[in-house]
């Protein structure tokens, strides 16, 4: 589906963008997250479940 709406479920793997907001409920191992379009921070910022 192209649309997603609040309560949603999504996986995501290696290099996909993700246009929405999104809370990270699980990972495996670290999750780094180019952030540049929204922040200018030009580093991956390391984000945690929860």
């Amino acid at each position: 589906a192209a649309t997603l709406v609040p309560g949603d479920i999504i996986s995501v793997k290696l290099g996909d963008v993700i246009p929405a907001d999104a809370r990270l409920f699980a990972a495996h191992g670290g999750v780094s997250i180019d952030q540049a379009a929204l922040t200018g921070e030009s580093l991956p910022v390391t984000k945690t479940a929860g």
